[in-house]
């Protein structure tokens, strides 16, 4: 597959499949001069004819990039031999240089490389009976794809997977520390360079906080036992996870308080139009509704009877969609007194939330700066004693 090809020379912008953004593979030019991987344009031309008949519509195809109508989509025009020659030119790397193969050469050389020179191309086993395929450069040997035994652990592995077996998971193979060049067994390794070799170089403990010592194991841990920073590290470590712990709560609220608030809104919007309604219903005079807004009825019938105990004989009674549209605005009124007391109860509670934190936050770097004012009271008694003893030295 050439669109899988690691190229060393570089490769001119004109040459990349609009479509993939690779060079061109196996060059496809349209009636409108446009060229596209032969495999990239008949995907795209196909994809855009299930969209088309998705939709229940009869279009032409057209070109992916200038989106020209194409008569016959199947037509292609000849590519010019300067543009097949700049390809086949790229110079790249062969597809087996994971495997270790560091052949290099033209893109036009690369598959008579793989099929006559190669030797990681995986080709058909020679041994009569096996189906498997070995790498060239094992063809002339004894069949690989028989089990053997590992001498170190007796595990049963095929013969060509031993060697990577013994490298790697075999749990009795022993490797050579790079540091102190002590042999141990493979799987410690990682733990040994990590926690215990002697000759490792590692810094201190407080290097995430400011401290730059760099030196050997000893050396570090030597330095770490006297490091101002490096003993208040677990202390630091500590506060910088709660930190992260409450960085991590507060989020959480703040999400819950804007779902509250979109919740508000949309209940606000909900009822501003059913008040849009009930006013059009209720006074549809474009020109008296602005002075009826301040006589709005109210949601309570007992206010309506002391209002007007005697009511007219003749005035007509609330029709059924009023009446169900007055039910509708006084539901919504007690959801927004609920949602509006939620809101304010959980924005009162985050408030004491962070406050109880930070004061918290606040006695934690009250000890710290106790501890650190204490270190250098030490450090300053240690350095005037022993100025001292040095100039008795001297007078003496």
């Amino acid at each position: 597959d050439l669109l899988s090809l690691e190229y060393i020379s570089s490769c001119d912008p004109h040459l990349y499949c609009p479509i993939c953004r690779c060079p061109l593979e196996k060059p496809a030019r349209l009636p409108c001069d446009h060229i596209f991987c032969e495999d990239c344009l008949t995907s795209s031309l196909e994809a855009e004819t299930t969209r088309w008949a998705q939709l229940h519509l009869r279009r032409k195809n057209t070109c992916p990039e200038c989106r020209t109508p194409l008569e016959k989509p199947e037509e292609r025009m000849n590519i010019p031999r300067i543009i097949l020659r700049m390809l086949d030119d790229l110079v790249v790397k062969c597809p087996n240089q994971e495997e270790g193969c560091e052949w290099t050469g033209k893109r036009a050389e690369v598959q008579d490389h793989l099929d006559r020179y190669c030797e990681l191309t995986l080709v058909p086993c020679q041994k009569e009976g096996c189906c498997e395929k070995i790498a060239r450069k094992y063809e002339k040997e004894d069949c690989l794809h028989v089990e053997v035994a590992c001498n170190k652990c007796d595990g049963r592995y095929m013969k060509k997977d031993l060697d990577e077996h013994k490298r790697g998971s075999c749990l009795m193979a022993e490797s050579e520390c790079p540091h102190c060049k002590l042999t141990l067994p493979s799987q410690a390794l990682p733990l040994h360079i990590a926690d215990i070799c002697p000759q490792n170089t590692i810094p201190c403990p407080g290097h995430p906080y400011g401290c730059p010592f760099l030196a050997l194991r000893p050396g570090t841990a030597a330095h770490a036992r006297t490091c101002p920073i490096a003993l208040m590290t677990p202390t630091l470590t500590s506060q910088a996870k709660r930190q992260e712990e409450q960085e991590a709560e507060t989020s959480t609220l703040r999400t819950k308080l804007t779902d509250l608030h979109d919740s508000v809104n949309e209940k606000l919007k909900l009822l501003e139009s059913n008040l849009n309604t009930l006013q059009s219903l209720l006074y549809p005079s474009d020109n008296t509704s602005s002075s009826h807004l301040s006589t709005f009825p109210p949601s309570n019938p007992d206010a309506v009877n002391s209002t007007n105990p005697n009511p007219p004989q003749d005035a007509d009674p609330i029709d059924g969609p009023t009446s169900h549209l007055l039910s509708l605005h006084e539901s919504l009124r007690n959801d927004l007194s609920r949602l509006s007391a939620q809101v304010n109860d959980l924005d009162a509670r985050s408030m004491m939330m962070l406050l109880n934190e930070s004061q918290r936050a606040k006695e934690d770097s009250l000890h710290l700066n106790a501890a650190v004012a204490g270190l250098r009271a030490q450090v300053y008694w240690l350095l005037s004693a022993r100025l001292m003893a040095s100039r008795a030295t001297g007078t003496t």
